[in-house]
């Protein structure tokens, strides 16, 4: 009788988790992941037809070029030659056309020997003022962001506030800070009122609402959305049709494109090519599922 009774436990559970499945919505594994670790997306598009999509390859920065048959294999992008860990790039590029590029991004130099000091996660911006073959200038660091915590994940609004994520001593959290008038310096950062853990903001055209990357149970990671309204940002909620349940990290690094009609992420789900791989979602299915 006992066996019995675990026998249909067994398949009651079976065809829950069965249905959770079919429940899920179903994002495109990118064509230039590979076996190793593919994350940290931000897609930059020029036209239809042209774009890039920046990430970490085994920790070192790559792009994939798009073209009229799609995403490339993916190149090194050794335009940033500073030694050190990447942990986040942002390319704001102005209304009227490509350049001027501005590249903010964050990284951990590697350790000085002499200084015998431990290097954390800064952010730096770059411009690049021409067209091809123009050069990046050099790194000039965020004085007012720039602590002794990591600052990594930039994200930068069209209204020029910087979003960003910073290890503090509870945990992680989301900072914005407010873009200096005629200056590539921002102002002095402030915490925005999400709980403690949530961070890797994404922010759609409007600002309004915020993918972010948050803790879930067994020491796994989701994609939640937040929504600003009445001058505060509302409980991240996690997205239960994206999230899926096999990968061991789970699902993070979430990137809207610049229209905010897709949403790339990271994910060791199954069906990817290796460890984390690069997915990408339409919004518009994130929000019909939502309804339901």
């Amino acid at each position: 009788m006992r066996s019995l009774s675990t026998a249909l436990l067994a398949v009651g559970l079976l065809g829950t988790f069965a249905y959770a499945e079919e429940e899920l919505v179903k994002p495109v594994n990118m064509p230039f992941n590979t076996p190793g670790d593919d994350t940290e997306p931000f897609a930059v598009t020029y036209s239809p037809t042209s774009g890039r999509i920046y990430y970490l390859h085994d920790k070192q920065l790559y792009y994939s070029p798009k073209g009229s048959d799609g995403w490339l294999p993916g190149k090194a992008f050794d335009e940033i030659q500073e030694r050190g860990e990447i942990g986040g790039l942002f390319v704001a590029l102005p209304k009227t056309g490509q350049f001027p590029q501005q590249l903010i991004y964050s990284i951990k130099h590697e350790k000085e020997a002499a200084s015998g000091q431990e290097e954390n996660f800064d952010l730096y911006i770059r411009t690049r003022q021409g067209g091809k073959g123009a050069d990046l200038n050099v790194p000039i660091p965020l004085h007012r962001v720039d602590t002794e915590d990591d600052e990594m994940h930039p994200w930068l609004t069209a209204d020029g506030r910087l979003f960003f994520s910073r290890k503090t001593k509870e945990g992680w959290r989301v900072f914005v800070a407010k873009r200096i008038k005629d200056n590539i310096q921002f102002d002095k950062p402030v915490q925005v009122n999400l709980p403690i853990g949530f961070h890797h903001p994404t922010l759609s055209p409007s600002g309004v609402t915020m993918y972010l990357q948050g803790p879930l149970p067994n020491d796994r990671w989701g994609i939640f959305r937040s929504v600003y309204e009445n001058g505060k940002w509302s409980e991240p909620e996690e997205m239960k049709t994206l999230n899926h349940p096999s990968g061991k990290k789970g699902d993070l690094a979430p990137s809207l494109s610049h229209d905010g009609t897709m949403l790339y992420f990271a994910s060791d789900r199954p069906g990817g090519k290796g460890k984390l791989d690069i997915w990408m979602i339409g919004t518009a299915q994130l929000t019909k599922k939502a309804e339901k």
